[in-house]
């Protein structure tokens, strides 16, 4: 189990450079931890140009700490600067009195009128733009103790990220915050220019002084982390000059403070005196490109003279995530040693081939550049289910058409139940149901005729109440029935619009439950509800018929003749005329009422038809284009992550395939539809999910109805919180299947970097710097602090075992420059390049006729390629270990040595043998002389290699290994594979030279394999 502390920590990147090298960090702590940046994080940019890159975003919704905050320090007129350095300005010149003792006033002649889009490469006019704006800088540097005192923010830290981190690890990497109290100061810059070159030590100084007032002496740590330019191009274009100039003068403003004994005095504004500064830094890395294949890497004109920049920064970005999450993962044993080369006469032409930098460093931890994307595919997940989902909850036609009358069916019934409720709430109000009024007023009608005798006054008697208007009035237009049913055609529009609604959210949210009704599906649903209206309105009149009483002939009811005229036969025929006069009387009322209700209803339904096709044209429009909007902002997300993490043009990838850039591309944008596929079910849960936000689960959908998704940040806001859903639910299920558990942390810690660099654990630089600005001669060249010590005579050694051979090798143009070049490996300053040169120096004045070539006489000198070295050595291992193999059959014992004969090109007897594994080839006669084939290995390994490759040559040799090899060739396959991951493992050759051998070894073995 790997254990881990991440101590609070203050990043400022400067310029440009320190900017995007934060953002590379950021990224690095998203892909770890799913957030690019800790409570107890605080990330600033200080820069001189508007136009540097910002805060980039990294996930689906960033937290404040997560993000860059930005100080720009512009200085809009330097009339401003002329009054502060003016002694006659009393009270500005007391205030900048300590600018005056270091900057030169001939630089404003020459300098831009402003400071907006960086300082022109001039280092003082940088330093000048932090001390103009100093009092702002020193704000925002207060800032910082929110970061260091805030104990919350540690225990949020512990059980909220590191606890989900924890445990999704199993256990196997523990992260937690370190506890001692200190914190560290990352400074990020490049030597370069003018703005941070000019200003990291004044931050440096600045911070550790504020920070160590708050939180106490000795407790805070200031790493200064810098990129260089390649001292290859230096020379190469006039412009490099600048550049050239910057770097050598930051560098010596680092040994200056690094040197001395004591400190430095330094009046910044606002300070009454000078005030005495130690060196603030704890440790220094520097880091320069180098070309290590030109055909990869090419060299870049660029101003700024640095080399494939945004590599080299986002390995910086690594280094500075490794150190902050995995408790110093580089090994810091001492303090920086700068390597100081200046020109001498002949010096000045540009290296070809130097072996150290960036590249090598990436060699070395034999990932290269990791960059395993996992949290981008939960993100790319997340977002790719929400896009499937909502373009499968839009349904298509062809489906809907399907199960059109089931949808048709639903909406008759429907119909019926909607048209009962709203006729409920549309015939009575609060106090008043008129149905019920109505009966009421039939029944004091009916009380009326039947008390009548008189049957002259009977129709009269349907007229006349006794308080108030008669039935009859009350079914005339205008009447006190008319006014009310017409107050409550609102009221049924607004109960059946109510329902269609409450029945269109209830189908929206059946795909969800159900997976049953798409938004086509409801589309139609809606259509055929208005269909299913139209359908129905022709059976409301558009007028209603009054009760006219004249249609009454009361005289047939009691026409009476002279048997009804008799006492007691004429009561029954009143009684009967009466019954048959109120059942028509009942009939032309119950016609006159239902056709008063039905023309009010008609008017109502119109209204709610016209209603519907609105919320067709608007509503659902309206709803489906929010749907699709927050689709589109799914797969736009899906597309950005996929298309810059994704690509096959990311600089070098490790994932689960150990495959091809494009390969494993591939196999991630597949692995993440598969996700977004399997986890649809997810969308729908998250979707109405209950949150501590929500108060009911349909709260989303309401949002969206109730129109409170219609701005660009709503929607965002939303397609985060359902994505950081999902997203959780993803790592949740899928972690490890998706990542095996994969760590940078867990990888980087377990890596012995001591071994790994050699002999240069010492070293904190990650690269030389090797250029200069003024030439000087040879013999007044400066000895700065360097590398060296106890190594130096064991690289001297190292070369001068070379020379002898080099003599051989006169027309590869190899130079004794770049086998020191060579020698010094990396971190690049075990060995200075002043001691080696001074060493060898007899070497130059002894070589008039260029037996050894260099630069001082060759105008165009080839590169020295150490791999081809390293090549020759793994074909000689690669040969030798199929030779283990036929040994029986190919060598001859003798005096417990196997020999095996052969002629060279020139017809020449020679001896091949083996000698306690190592293969040894004499070459002067058939005896055998150690010596002789021991100091000449490398020279005959090389010629013996090519010699076994070339066809149709020693046919004797083929001849007797051919059967063999066909009958082990699985067997020489299966060693050959071994052969090469084994070398590769080793770091001996890189994967592109390590696959070169392996096919060359797969046609070896198929040649000498052929049964002719």
């Amino acid at each position: 189990m790997s254990q881990c502390y991440i101590r609070p920590s203050i990043f400022i990147g400067l310029g440009s450079s320190g900017t995007e090298v934060l953002n590379y960090t950021r990224e690095y702590f998203y892909e770890e931890f799913g957030v690019s940046g800790l409570p107890i994080f605080y990330y600033l940019s200080i820069s001189t140009d508007k136009q540097d890159m910002s805060s980039q975003i990294f996930g689906i919704k960033e937290e404040e700490y997560e993000k860059i905050h930005t100080e720009k320090i512009f200085i809009h007129s330097m009339d401003d600067v002329i009054s502060r350095l003016d002694p006659k300005q009393t009270t500005l010149y007391s205030q900048y009195r300590g600018m005056d003792d270091w900057f030169d006033r001939n630089i404003l002649k020459k300098s831009l009128n402003s400071v907006n889009v960086g300082v022109g490469g001039i280092r003082q006019i940088g330093r000048l733009a932090l001390w103009m704006n100093l009092e702002k800088v020193l704000h925002r540097i207060q800032q910082f103790k929110s970061v260091v005192k805030d104990k919350n923010a540690r225990e949020k830290i512990r059980e909220g990220i590191l606890k989900h981190y924890n445990l999704r690890k199993k256990n196997q990497v523990m992260v937690d915050i370190d506890s001692s109290g200190e914190v560290d100061v990352y400074i990020i810059s490049s030597l370069v220019g003018g703005s941070g070159s000019g200003i990291f030590t004044d931050i440096a100084l600045l911070t550790k002084t504020e920070l160590e007032t708050q939180i106490g002496k000795n407790k805070v740590n200031i790493y200064g982390f810098f990129t260089a330019m390649d001292h290859t191009t230096v020379g190469m274009t006039r412009g490099f000059n600048t550049p050239a100039a910057n770097t050598m003068a930051s560098l010596y403003e680092l040994n200056y403070f690094h040197g001395r004994k004591g400190g430095l005095f330094i009046q910044y504004p606002f300070h009454s005196r000078a005030i005495e500064f130690e060196d603030p830094f704890n440790d220094i890395f520097i880091m320069t490109p180098s070309i290590l294949d030109e055909q990869t890497y090419q060299s870049s004109n660029a101003f700024d003279g640095e080399k494939e920049q945004s590599l080299m920064r986002r390995i910086l970005g690594l280094t500075i995530f490794l150190n902050t999450s995995g408790s110093a993962i580089l090994e810091r044993s001492q303090k920086v040693n700068i390597d100081l080369v200046v020109s001498a006469d002949g010096y000045d032409k540009p290296k070809p081939e130097p072996d150290p930098g960036f590249i090598r460093f990436l060699h070395i931890f034999g990932l290269y550049v990791v960059w395993f994307p996992k949290n981008r595919i939960a993100d790319c997940a997340s977002y790719l289910t929400i896009k499937n989902f909502i373009n499968d909850w839009f349904g298509n036609e062809e489906k809907t058409l399907e199960k059109k009358s089931q949808i048709a069916d639903d909406v008759e019934n429907c119909y019926e139940i909607f048209f009962k409720k709203s006729y409920n709430e549309f015939i009575q109000d609060g106090k008043t149901n008129l149905d019920s009024e109505f009966r009421t007023d039939l029944s004091n009608a009916e009380i009326q005729v039947k008390a009548e005798t008189d049957i002259a006054d009977l129709k009269s008697k349907l007229y006349q109440v006794p308080n108030g208007n008669s039935l009859v009035q009350n079914l005339k237009t205008g009447s006190r029935y008319e006014r009310f049913l017409e107050s409550r055609v609102i009221s049924f529009k607004n109960q059946f619009t109510k329902l269609v609604n409450e029945r269109v959210e209830a189908l929206l949210f059946s795909y969800l439950e159900k997976e049953t009704y798409t938004i086509q599906d409801i589309k139609v649903w809606v259509d055929l509800m208005i269909h299913q209206i139209e359908y129905r309105l022709p059976d409301f009149p558009d007028a209603f018929s009054e009760v006219d009483l004249n249609s009454i002939h009361v005289e047939k009811y009691f026409n009476m003749n002279l048997w009804k005229t008799v006492s007691f036969q004429k009561s029954k025929t009143l009684e009967n005329g009466k019954k048959m006069l109120l059942k028509d009387f009942f009939s032309l009322a119950e016609d006159s009422w239902l056709t008063m209700k039905s023309v009010y209803i008609k008017k109502a339904l119109l209204i709610v038809l016209e209603n519907l096709r609105i919320f067709q044209n608007t509503f659902l429009s309206s709803f489906e284009n929010k749907l699709l909007a927050i689709k589109m902002k799914s797969e736009e997300s899906f597309l950005v992550q996929s298309e810059f993490y994704l690509s096959p043009k990311r600089i070098r990838i490790v994932t689960m395939l150990g495959g091809s850039i494009a390969e494993d591309a591939v196999h991630i944008a597949n692995r993440v539809m598969e996700l977004g596929m399997q986890k649809f079910p997810l969308f729908k849960e998250v979707f109405y999910k209950s949150d501590s936000q929500d108060i009911t689960k349909r709260n989303v959908i309401k949002q969206i109805m109730e129109d409170e998704l219609t701005s660009a940040e709503a929607k965002t806001e939303f397609v985060g919180r359902l994505c950081n859903q999902i997203k959780d639910k993803i790592l949740n299920d899928y972690y490890t299947e998706i990542f095996g558990g994969f760590s940078l942390i867990d990888k980087y810690s377990k890596l012995n970097l001591s071994e790994l660099l050699d002999d240069y654990s010492q070293s904190q630089v990650l690269a030389s710097t090797s250029h200069t600005y003024h030439p000087l001669p040879l013999n007044k060249r400066p000895n700065f602090s360097g590398g060296g010590g106890e190594k130096l005579n064991e690289v001297i050694e190292k070369i001068e075992s070379h020379l002898p051979w080099m003599q051989s090798y006169k027309t590869t143009g190899m130079h004794l420059d770049n086998i020191i070049f060579y020698y010094r490996e990396i971190p690049g300053i075990a060995v200075s390049d002043l001691k080696l040169y001074d060493v060898f120096k007899p070497i130059y004045s002894k070589n008039p006729s260029g037996e050894i070539p260099n630069h001082h006489i060759d105008k165009n000198p080839s590169k020295f390629d150490p791999e081809k070295f390293r090549k020759i050595d793994a074909a000689r291992e690669d040969i030798f270990s199929i030779f283990v193999l036929l040994k029986d059959k190919l060598f001859e014992s003798k005096e417990g040595k196997l020999i095996y004969r052969y002629q060279d090109l020139l017809g020449r007897p020679r001896v091949a043998f083996m000698n306690d594994g190592d293969f040894i080839l004499e070459t002067t006669s058939n005896e055998v002389d150690f010596e002789t084939g021991k100091n000449r290995l490398y020279y005959e390994s090389e010629k013996f290699y090519s010699h076994l490759l070339k066809d149709k040559q020693y046919t004797i040799f083929e001849a007797k290994i051919r059967d063999e090899c066909v009958q082990g060739k699985d067997g020489l396959v299966r060693k050959a594979v071994e052969i090469v991951e084994d070398l590769y493992n080793r770091n001996v050759l890189l994967l592109e030279k390590a696959e070169e051998i392996r096919e060359i070894l797969y046609n070896f073995i198929d040649k000498y394999s052929q049964i002719k």
